[in-house]
């Protein structure tokens, strides 16, 4: 791959990451002030939500797009092999579906109605808690799956099936341990009560299938 490449590539990864890591910072503050000795409430919010939702979404689709290209792409005389290029394929698909679940209802509480009196509904999304470790996991295996491609025939230690499985089992026991919150605290996460918790297994399952695949194939032929 000429340096050009790989410098502009580089550049779209790193913009990606910054624009993602921005939608978890404070983008604004109200409140909070002491009137009359009255301290009000103070409330902040973060990027994703409104049009910071769009923002996150482009760096998302910049990060595919990049893992995209190198699967389909070739350096030279090297080309990946099917067998890489396949479990490196279950591993984009296992992420994306690990993130997509993060947005997803992960459990739902209220809402019923009681003596003719309807109770507040409250609803919870995966980026909370342990869900973020699973965010996380997928987020950096994106990442190592970019590194990597931009190494090409020099290689990157951590993109190999062994560091994708390690992300993957991380993620797994970040989603027991949510699956025995909410049954600890009376809620019983089935799939169609809980489809960002469903969604989250499916791609874990996807990841570490894809993960499991990748051991034993050549890098490049």
């Amino acid at each position: 791959m000429p340096d050009g490449t790989r410098r502009f590539r580089f550049l779209v990864l790193l913009g990606s990451l910054l624009m993602i890591a921005s939608g978890f910072l404070p983008w604004w503050h109200a409140g909070g002030d002491l009137v009359n000795g009255i301290q009000l409430p103070a409330a902040t919010g973060i990027g994703l939500e409104g049009a910071g939702l769009a923002i996150y979404g482009a760096a998302l689709a910049c990060l595919v797009l990049l893992d995209i290209g190198y699967m389909r792409g070739r350096w030279g005389d090297l080309t990946v092999p099917d067998g890489t290029r396949r479990f490196r394929f279950l591993v984009l698909l296992g992420s994306l579906l690990m993130i997509a679940s993060g947005f997803l209802p992960w459990w739902h509480a209220g809402g019923d109605l009681v003596n003719g009196i309807q109770l507040p509904a409250a609803t919870g999304i995966g980026l909370e808690g342990a869900g973020l470790a699973i965010y996380g996991a997928a987020l950096a295996c994106l990442v190592l799956l970019d590194i990597g491609y931009m190494r090409g025939r020099w290689g990157f230690v951590l993109d190999a099936p062994a560091a994708y499985l390690t992300l993957g089992l991380t993620a797994a026991g970040a989603l027991l341990y949510r699956g025995w919150e909410l049954w600890s605290l009376g809620y019983l996460p089935l799939p169609q009560r809980s489809p960002g918790l469903a969604v989250a297994a499916v791609g874990i399952a996807t990841l570490l299938y894809g993960a499991g695949s990748g051991f034993g194939a050549r890098r490049y032929q």
